[in-house]
């Protein structure tokens, strides 16, 4: 049976705390003793104290614990789902950013193009068909005449021309590279222990 238990309202916590406390065979023995005991006597219910009236009736409840059990592992369960389900859905954004945004498509022709030119001649890396990422972090560091003018700052000019020229406002302009925060984000996720984890969840 699948139990639908709002756990914002009864906690997971206070569903194990329950589990916990759960009265003992010895313990639930004496209490009907002493509720025997006193029937013996009076027929009135016996005065029994707030926390035995709690054990009594935790006990009356068909397979409690069980129950108990199968809510905590249910709510668990969808825990864990969304948790490895939203650092995959990360990755899966930064991907299709880096496949289909025409902007970066854009810059990175421009890097291959500019590439592609200061390599001419060059017998073995002219008119390349593509170029390693690692050259990412070393356009800054390729100097113009002028000194405070790399290469990256004449990739990013001639973007915004290109950009400007097919009718988009300067406003409009939009960074063509993923967020940082994503990247970061997507950086920290181990796909061993996602794997890990959806092995358990199976």
């Amino acid at each position: 049976a699948i139990y639908h238990c709002d756990t914002s309202v009864v906690s997971q916590e206070t569903l194990q705390n329950i589990m916990s406390i759960k009265a003992t065979n010895d313990e639930l023995a004496l209490i009907k003793e002493s509720i025997a005991a006193h029937n013996a006597s009076d027929p009135m219910p016996p005065p029994l104290d707030v926390p035995e009236q709690f054990l009594l009736k935790l006990s009356q409840i068909s397979t409690s614990a069980e129950r108990i059990s199968c809510i905590v592992f249910q709510d668990e369960f969808e825990e864990q789902c969304t948790t490895v389900s939203r650092k995959l859905a990360i990755v899966k954004d930064l991907c299709d950013f880096i496949l289909d945004n025409e902007g970066l498509k854009e810059v990175f022709s421009i890097i291959l193009t500019l590439g592609n030119f200061m390599n001419g001649g060059n017998r073995q890396r002219g008119q390349a068909d593509g170029f390693g990422l690692e050259i990412l972090g070393k356009l800054k560091d390729v100097k113009s005449k002028d000194p405070k003018i790399t290469l990256l700052h004449f990739i990013v000019k001639t973007f915004i021309e290109r950009t400007r020229k097919s009718g988009c406002s300067i406003l409009d302009l939009k960074l063509p590279v993923p967020d940082p925060i994503i990247i970061d984000k997507s950086l920290s996720i181990d796909f061993e222990e996602c794997k890990q984890q959806l092995n358990l969840l199976k």
